[in-house]
C-alpha cells in the first residue's frame, strides 16, 4: 500500500510540474489595452530558449501585435497586401498583383483568367444560386484583347454579354487620363461622344439622330457596340426590388476606390463587371476624379450638345444616368450585339 501510494504521489508531482512548465511557457495578462499571451520560440526547455513572441488577442485568435504585417480590425486579424492593402485570410486573398480579393466558394483563383459569379439574380433581386468560378472568355479588337462576361438576369434566362474592362483602343481624339499612359493600360481611353460613336466631330455640337443605328457599333468591335439607354436600363435590372438603387458595390472592383469608409459602398464585383473609377476630361484638357467615379457613355443622344451616360462614385451606392456635353471625355464599355 506504501508503494502504491508513493506511486500515485509521484505521478501527482510530476503532472503538477508540467503544468507548471506549461504555464511558464504561455502566460497571459490582461494589461496593455487587451489580453497578451507570450510563448517560447523554441522547443526546448526554459534555460535553453532564444526569444518569446507576445501575441494579442484579437476576437476569437490571436497575433503578433509587434509584426507591421498583421492587424486586427473590428475583432477579425488581418494580413497585409502589398504596400496599403489588408485581408482576411479565412475569406479573402491576396493576388500577386497586390490586390485584394474575395475567394470563391472558399477557393483562390486568377483574376486574370476567372471571375466569381454570385449566381444568377432573380427577379426579385435575390441571388438564386451559390457562388460559382467562371472562366472569361475574350475578343480581340484592334491588336487588344478585351474580357468579357455573361451577366444573367432573372430566372427567365435574359442575359447580357458586356466587355469586363474599359475599352483601350486608340482612336483618334482619345486621351489617357491626365495624359498618362500608365492610366489608359489600367483604366482604359477616354473619348469624347462623337469618337466613340465613330461620327464626324461636328456631332459633338449638332444633332446626329439620324446617324445613330440600333445597335450602334461606334468604335467597339464588330458583333458589339456602344450601349444605348435602353441597354444601360435592362443592365441596372441586376437589383431592381430588393436591391433597389445599390447596384453600384455588385459592378465595383473589390479595390482601387477611394473615399469608401463604408463597407457597404466597397465593391464586390459580383458579376466580373469590374468597374474602375478612371475619371472623366473635358475638352480644355483638365481631368478629374480618378479613383472616386466611373464614367460610361451611352449612345442615346439627348440634344445638340448633350448624350446620355451612366456613372458610379465611391460614396454613392446604384448607377447613375446623368446627360454630359458630347464634347466631355469618358470611358467606354462595350455591349455585345
Amino acid at each position: 500500500m506504501k508503494t502504491q501510494n508513493k506511486t500515485a504521489r509521484n505521478l501527482l508531482t510530476a503532472l503538477a510540474a508540467a503544468m507548471l512548465i506549461s504555464f511558464a511557457s504561455c502566460s497571459t495578462d490582461g494589461g496593455g489595452g487587451g489580453t497578451h499571451k507570450s510563448f517560447s520560440s523554441s522547443s526546448s526547455d526554459a534555460a535553453n530558449s532564444s526569444s518569446s513572441v507576445v501575441e494579442t488577442s484579437c476576437g476569437n485568435g490571436w497575433y503578433d501585435a509587434s509584426n507591421a504585417n498583421f492587424r486586427c480590425l473590428n475583432n477579425v486579424i488581418e494580413t497585409r497586401c502589398g504596400t496599403d492593402g489588408w485581408y482576411n485570410t479565412s475569406t479573402q486573398f491576396c493576388y500577386t498583383d497586390n490586390t485584394v480579393r474575395n475567394k470563391c466558394n472558399r477557393n483562390d483563383y486568377n483574376p486574370a483568367t476567372q471571375y466569381c459569379s454570385k449566381g444568377r439574380v432573380g427577379i426579385h433581386g435575390d441571388f438564386e444560386a451559390d457562388e460559382t468560378l467562371e472562366n472569361y472568355d475574350f475578343v480581340t479588337h484592334e491588336n487588344k484583347t478585351y474580357k468579357t462576361v455573361v451577366i444573367v438576369i432573372g430566372r427567365f434566362g435574359f442575359y447580357q454579354i458586356w466587355m469586363a474592362e474599359n475599352l483601350n483602343y486608340n482612336a483618334n481624339g482619345s486621351v489617357c487620363y491626365d495624359k498618362q499612359e500608365s492610366n489608359c493600360a489600367k483604366y482604359g481611353r477616354l473619348y469624347d461622344w462623337a469618337t466613340a460613336m465613330a461620327l464626324d466631330p461636328s456631332c459633338n455640337s449638332s444633332s446626329c439622330a439620324s446617324q445613330i443605328s440600333e445597335p450602334h457599333r461606334g468604335i467597339c468591335p464588330p458583333g458589339w457596340h456602344i450601349p444605348n439607354d435602353h441597354d444601360w436600363d435592362f443592365f441596372a435590372g441586376i437589383c431592381k426590388n430588393t436591391c433597389s438603387n445599390t447596384q453600384a458595390p455588385f459592378l465595383k472592383a473589390l479595390s482601387g476606390w477611394d473615399g469608401c469608409s463604408d463597407e457597404y459602398c466597397k465593391g464586390t464585383d459580383a458579376y466580373g463587371f469590374e468597374a474602375l473609377p478612371g475619371g472623366n476630361g473635358s475638352s480644355d484638357g483638365n481631368f478629374g476624379n480618378v479613383r472616386h467615379a466611373a464614367y460610361w457613355w451611352s449612345a442615346s443622344e439627348n440634344d445638340d450638345s448633350k448624350a446620355s451616360s451612366r456613372y458610379i462614385q465611391s460614396i454613392f451606392v446604384n448607377l447613375v444616368s446623368v446627360q454630359f456635353d458630347k464634347s466631355s471625355l469618358l470611358s467606354v464599355r462595350c455591349l455585345k450585339d
